[in-house]
């Protein structure tokens, strides 16, 4: 992403990483939050057909149970921040 900034003209870019973490109550609440808010998996979900749907959605849940505990789903991530100026 740096490089597309300097590519634009911007100077004195700086960039690292936020860690970040997206919580639910649930692996079915996390689930329902990833198809309504999260575009790529909306527009993803959107063109399956519904028997393809329910498998990636019984992968998914199943591989959030490493993130299940304390009564939430905690799932783990990052963002990228960057800077520059013009």
């Amino acid at each position: 992403m740096g490089a597309l900034f300097q590519q634009a003209g911007l100077g004195d870019v700086s960039e690292w990483d936020v860690a970040v973490g997206l919580v639910a109550s649930s692996p079915e609440q996390y689930w329902q939050m990833m198809g309504e808010h999260v575009s790529p998996a909306a527009v993803a979900f959107a063109g399956m057909d519904d028997a393809a749907r329910q498998r990636v959605r019984a992968r998914t849940i199943a591989g959030l149970q490493a993130f299940d505990g304390s009564g939430a789903v905690r799932v783990p991530g990052a963002a990228r921040c960057i800077v520059a100026t013009k």
